[in-house]
């Protein structure tokens, strides 16, 4: 299924959107999405081309989607999903608890992953996050993933110093919800040379290559907490 959130939330309600699979998931979704305020399923399909066609419209300020769903084309998929839609933002709901594959689809541009076994709560938080410009990553075990089970980059494992000053840890929370260094800067009152010079250097310290690992370690090491 598809979704999006109403310019002005009803009773409250907060960010989301949606995506989907099988006809019978897409309709637990969108009952449990009738039954929380400020979520409105504007669409459902398995049919990603057609969509992409109509220039994804009624556009999504959330794509939930079950990339692994469609085989090898999933990512591919979700690449353009994620490049086409501007101002959408792409959940992955999958079975599928792979680190490796988290990797990927963050990689493709998804903003989040999230395992089909998690609570109807839970969902709704992780879609709150993505709507708010976040980084929602539910997977068992990620507290002890390293991005050398990732499959991205050689694990060079982090700096033995790696001892984050205040601003790195402000940098690597913010970082770590999926903000880009425009947006890091604007929050911190900094330059965009300034924040990608923080980023290097957390780069260096945690021992990885690029930005959805560094995501995903800083998500399960309580790094960013």
């Amino acid at each position: 299924g598809w979704g999006r959130l109403p310019a002005t939330p009803p009773r409250g309600g907060a960010p989301w959107a949606g995506g989907g699979a099988a006809a019978g998931a897409r309709a637990g979704l969108g009952r449990l999405l009738a039954a929380t305020p400020g979520l409105n399923l504007v669409a459902e399909t398995d049919d990603v081309p057609g969509f992409l066609r109509r220039a994804g419209e009624p556009r999504p300020d959330v794509v939930l989607m079950d990339a692994l769903a469609f085989g090898d084309m999933g990512v591919s998929y979700l690449r353009q999903v994620c490049s086409r839609l501007v101002g959408s933002r792409a959940l992955v709901l999958t079975s599928y608890a792979d680190p490796s594959t988290v990797a990927v689809c963050l990689e493709a541009g998804a903003s989040g992953y999230v395992l089909k076994s998690v609570s109807p709560e839970q969902l709704v938080e992780s879609i709150k996050l993505v709507s708010s410009g976040g980084l929602a990553v539910l997977l068992p075990g990620l507290a002890s993933a390293r991005p050398r089970s990732l499959g991205l980059a050689p694990w060079r494992g982090p700096d033995s110093r790696c001892r984050l000053s205040e601003r790195e840890r402000e940098v690597a929370r913010l970082l770590a919800r999926g903000r880009c260094n425009a947006d890091i800067a604007r929050s911190l009152f900094l330059s965009e040379k300034t924040v990608r010079n923080y980023v290097s250097r957390l780069y260096r310290k945690l021992g990885v290559r690029t930005r959805a690992e560094a995501a995903l370690f800083l998500i399960g090491s309580g790094l960013a907490g």
